[in-house]
């Protein structure tokens, strides 16, 4: 109908000036105008019901994040801290230890049985993490490179979580072929061994890969949580219930979908 309208004002531009002189011709327009005025305002208004709809669901996701997705299951992630003593003096410990904690109240506690210490160790350099010893390299205290190499970590000391992760990354890039992320990304910051499947991953690094040893699935998962839950839901929500469901699969939950088989 906004379409039937939208003609009928086009037809009337197109009138010569004695014909759109007409009463009848200008009694159409003024109609036409004015269902399209009408159309105009409901658009708007659903609109503004559909961006308020959207941010209580994006509001409802931040605070299931930030109060923690399963409550408390494990024990406490303690940090222990290697670096020079003016990180110390920076407060550097003081900032690990706090997203430490937040990352511990989103996935419910450390995975397994009893207390984890994981241990930071400041130094200049891109981040990473040490696979089976419990360490994280970084040079500083942010929140979301934080719970990305926490997210590894969590893969690291969990085998169910890295199988789910290799068998998730195996179904999203099935097909595809390995590519160089700098070529991916067109940049140069990566190594040239550094390679990987993007698929329509939120973030092409999501799809590197390691040989089976280790993904970015998990940590890339966890990225997104800490940085933009509500558009990480949005725009991947495959990749975001796989993040949700790895939490539960570190403390041995089934998932969602086994509960409701039963």
């Amino acid at each position: 109908m906004m379409a039937a309208e939208t003609k009928k004002i086009e037809k009337y531009d197109k009138l010569t000036d004695e014909q759109k002189a007409d009463p009848k011709n200008i009694k159409s327009l003024e109609r036409a105008s004015s269902e399209l005025d009408r159309f105009g305002r409901r658009y708007e208004a659903a609109g503004k019901m559909l961006e308020d709809s959207n941010k209580t669901v994006q509001d409802a996701i931040s605070k299931a994040i930030e109060k923690g997705i399963t409550g408390k299951l494990g024990g406490s992630i303690n940090v222990s801290m290697n670096g020079p003593m003016q990180a110390t003096e920076r407060g550097f410990i003081k900032g690990y230890a706090d997203h430490v904690k937040d990352f511990e109240k989103m996935v419910g506690g450390a995975p397994g049985t009893g207390n984890h210490t994981v241990l930071f160790n400041f130094k200049a350099g891109r981040a990473n993490y040490m696979v089976g010893h419990d360490t994280v390299n970084l040079d500083y205290p942010g929140r979301s490179v934080i719970f990305h190499e926490l997210g590894h970590w969590w893969e690291d000391k969990s085998p169910a979580v890295h199988n789910a992760a290799l068998a998730f990354l195996e179904n999203r890039t099935y097909g595809e072929k390995l590519r160089s992320l700098n070529e991916i990304k067109g940049t140069t910051g990566h190594d040239r061994h550094e390679v990987a499947r993007p698929d329509k991953f939120l973030e092409p690094y999501t799809g590197r890969d390691y040989h089976g040893h280790a993904t970015e699935v998990v940590s890339m998962g966890f990225q997104h949580l800490a940085e933009d839950p509500a558009g990480f839901f949005k725009n991947d929500p495959d990749h975001f219930h796989f993040t949700l469901g790895v939490i539960r699969l570190g403390h041995g939950l089934p998932s969602k979908e086994e509960i409701s088989r039963h």
